[in-house]
């Protein structure tokens, strides 16, 4: 089994409770996340990540166990050797697009050099159509941009799990169709594992060998 996530989560404020339940195995390597809005599917992708921590259960993908209630097991996210592409983004403000992309390719505390460069950095932002904004910082992007650019920084890490939250919301149609199938043709050519938040049906024709539909379970 690939894919084995079995875990609840309870998330309450004064006003909102809301339980995340996910009982969910899979022997294939790409899964899409589909469900309505506020059924935790941003959640779960941070709980996989080890942004946040499940109250319960077991997380186990393709044979490492990144969390075991019961084994006190719960890995921290640099152990887990995954890339996780967030919904806003986040790069970093200080940094040009090629130190953002460039980033998790520098060991240490110190941020990549202006002047440094990777291949593999040069190939993602041509793939990504972004080369020619190499030195240019985040503020200075359209939403586009911004988007392509978190993309080339969690693929650029060659991880063995990739996590998208929405990773084609802010691209034209024409991008959004190049990407989508060059970034299958990389998955499966890495063998990397995918799990992807969309809406899209048709990301999930592309990306869905299995598909795990979350419901809205909360009290008011």
């Amino acid at each position: 089994m690939i894919f084995q996530i079995n875990l609840k989560k309870l998330m309450k404020n004064h006003h909102h409770m809301f339980q995340l339940n996910v009982d969910f195995y899979s022997q294939n390597r790409s899964v899409v996340i589909f469900g309505p809005s506020g059924s935790g599917k941003t959640t779960l992708l941070k709980i996989i990540a080890g942004l946040n921590s499940p109250d319960c259960g077991l997380i186990k993908i393709d044979n490492k166990i990144f969390f075991d209630q019961k084994r006190k097991i719960n890995l921290a996210p640099q152990e887990r050797k995954l890339a996780y592409l967030f919904q806003g983004y986040s790069l970093f403000p200080h940094l040009t697009v090629k130190q953002n992309i460039s980033f998790s390719l520098v060991k240490g505390i110190f941020n990549p050099r202006v002047s440094q460069d990777f291949a593999i950095v040069k190939d993602w932002m041509n793939r990504l159509e972004i080369l020619s904004y190499a030195e240019y910082y985040p503020y200075q992007l359209s939403g586009g941009q911004q988007q392509r650019v978190a993309l080339a920084r969690a693929l650029v890490a060659q991880p063995d799990l990739l996590l998208l939250d929405e990773p084609f919301s802010m691209l034209d149609s024409r991008l959004r169709r190049k990407l989508r199938y060059e970034i299958r043709d990389i998955q499966q050519r890495l063998q990397c594992l995918m799990m992807v938040i969309s809406h899209d049906d048709e990301d999930v024709e592309c990306f869905g060998e299995d598909i795990l539909h979350l419901g809205k379970n909360s009290n008011y």
